[in-house]
């Protein structure tokens, strides 16, 4: 690890400056509490290998319903720009059409003030339902009461949290602190139960919280030979604006970081970029969560980004629409059996899978993961299309 040091002195000198400033207060990485037995090693690769294989069984809802069919719906999501945003979007939009629905989506541009706007907007237009994608209800909130006022049904994709009187009535987001548990079983696993990890979160998606929080914990109770950093706090407005970067100082600081919790792809594209252009790409590999056609390419290529917690974003769409559906049909939401969790137990089971060099072959260049299942005629079925 030590020649990344040496390697990266010699890229620009900025980098260089960077690293003579951060060399001044650098301290030497904490021991590891311990040794990783190689019966921890063995179970966490267990685990890796059922979380790395493809989902083709169907475990969503099996109550059918008949949705209303006249139903003027307003998508509005986080930043039209990014795939996780408008994927699950596009998808619902796919999925309401077939329902008779009249839909619009509107782009949020990452801003809170237009979705809250837009939000509003909705709701004096008439509409009769607005979904959103990773949209935090705490930035609309004037909008959720404007809606809740006008008896207006508003749900959500994406954003990990519970149904609640001034949020969202219910929302549909893929278990990420399970998503987490398992990046930390592909580290202990990939390093032999000896990473030094550098966790960065993003506490503005309690989606993301959950994750980030659920790898680290698995990494300290499993992996007594790992050495976990602190959290290293960014914000989406960071991404393309600094944070690779940072990251790129932090490497500087502490050449034996070998593994990066990088959290959603989008951040983590932002760091392939720096941690290429600083020629720091031996001997540090990054774990991140969405699974962006990009950053599946990083996987690929083999450089920086390793691993990466895909998440079907198209059943998502349909799932939120099922969920919509059965509100706007005064039916019970669909609910799983193995979990009271109210951040899960109405996610219908949305599903996740691992994907790193071992597997990547499996999926089609320049496409996203998409589950083997049919879930596309399971919900047709559910709906009385088919």
């Amino acid at each position: 690890m030590r020649k990344r040091l040496i390697k990266g002195l010699a890229t620009t000198a900025i980098l260089g400056t960077l690293l003579a400033t951060a060399a001044c207060s650098a301290e030497e990485t904490e021991a590891p509490r311990g040794e990783t037995t190689p019966e921890q090693v063995d179970a966490s690769a267990e685990r890796l290998a059922v979380a790395m294989t493809d989902v083709v069984d169907w475990t969503g809802p099996t109550e059918s319903f008949t949705p209303p069919s006249d139903v003027n719906l307003t998508i509005i999501t986080c930043m039209s720009a990014l795939y996780g945003c408008l994927a699950p979007a596009q998808a619902a939009q796919e999925a309401a059409e077939k329902l008779g629905w009249t839909v619009t989506i509107n782009d949020g541009q990452g801003d809170p003030a237009v979705q809250n706007r837009l939000v509003e907007q909705a709701v004096a237009g008439g509409t009769d339902a607005i979904l959103t994608t990773a949209v935090d209800a705490a930035f609309i909130r004037s909008g959720l009461a404007a809606a809740k006022e006008a008896g207006v049904r508003v749900v959500s994709a994406n954003q990990g949290t519970a149904p609640s009187e001034d949020g969202f009535d219910v929302d549909v987001t893929t278990d990420y602190a399970a998503m987490g548990s398992a990046e930390a079983d592909w580290m202990i696993a990939d390093s032999d139960g000896t990473a030094t990890v550098l966790p960065l979160i993003d506490r503005e998606y309690e989606d993301i919280i959950d994750y980030a929080e659920a790898t680290v914990d698995t990494l300290e109770a499993e992996c007594p030979g790992c050495t976990i950093l602190p959290f290293e706090e960014f914000l989406g407005a960071d991404v393309g604006n600094g944070l690779g970067a940072r990251v790129v100082q932090l490497l500087q600081r502490n050449p034996d970081i070998d593994y990066i919790l990088g959290n959603y792809d989008p951040a983590c594209a932002d760091i392939v970029a720096a941690v290429r252009s600083a020629d720091l790409s031996d001997g540090v590999k990054m774990a991140c969560t969405l699974g962006d056609p990009q950053n599946l390419e990083f996987i690929r290529d083999g450089e920086v980004e390793h691993a990466v917690v895909a998440i079907d974003l198209v059943y998502n769409g349909y799932a939120v629409v099922d969920q919509l559906g059965r509100l706007l049909a005064d039916v019970p939401l669909a609910t799983r059996a193995d979990t009271t969790d109210p951040k899960l137990m109405y996610n219908e089971n949305a599903p996740f899978r691992i994907i790193t060099p071992e597997n990547i072959g499996e999926l089609p260049d320049g496409t996203p993961w998409a589950a083997s299942v049919d879930y596309v005629a399971e919900y047709e079925t559910l709906w009385g299309l088919r």
